[in-house]
């Protein structure tokens, strides 16, 4: 998928791709850089969602436990 992708971005034609040790070898410099420029692309792609959603958890995780704190100190103060 990273190698289709980089042929893309790159606008070059995909090889047909054999899945075996003597093909890689002997075709390494031809799908090197389209393969780096996919996978650069879902890496940077990936961790910009990734973030997003840790962020946007983690700030719900707080004000949940914002809530819950102040539910719990208003029943102590009715409690007094």
């Amino acid at each position: 998928m990273e190698y289709l992708t980089g042929n893309f971005l790159l606008g070059m034609d995909a090889l047909h791709v054999e899945l075996n040790v003597e093909w890689f070898s002997s075709h390494l410099e031809d799908i090197f850089i389209p393969l780096y420029v996919g996978t650069f692309f879902y890496a940077i792609g990936g961790s910009i969602i990734v973030y997003n959603l840790v962020n946007w958890l983690w700030i719900k995780s707080v004000h949940k436990e914002k809530r819950h704190q102040k539910r719990k100190d208003n029943k102590n103060k009715k409690n007094r």
